[in-house]
C-alpha cells in the first residue's frame, strides 16, 4: 500500500496547471488541426484516433487534476 501512496503522492507533486493547461493544448491541436489534415487526406482510421485521443486529453486532463486535488 505504501507503493500505491508513494505513487499518488509524486504525480500530486508533478501535476500543476500549467501542466494540464499543455495536456488540454495538445488535446485541442490533436482535435482539430491534426484530425482535418486527416480527414482532407482521406486517412479515416487515423481520422479516428485522432478523434479519440484529443478528446481523451481534452477532456482527461482536468479530470485527472481534479482527482489528485481531491486525493
Amino acid at each position: 500500500m505504501t507503493l500505491i501512496s508513494s505513487a499518488i503522492q509524486q504525480l500530486k507533486e508533478l501535476t500543476n496547471v500549467y501542466l494540464i493547461l499543455l495536456v488540454i493544448a495538445i488535446g485541442l491541436f490533436t482535435f482539430f488541426v491534426d484530425r482535418k489534415g486527416l480527414k482532407q487526406k482521406k486517412q479515416h482510421k487515423d481520422f479516428l484516433f485522432a478523434t479519440v485521443i484529443g478528446l481523451l486529453y481534452i477532456i482527461g486532463g482536468p479530470i485527472v487534476f481534479i482527482i489528485l486535488s481531491l486525493i
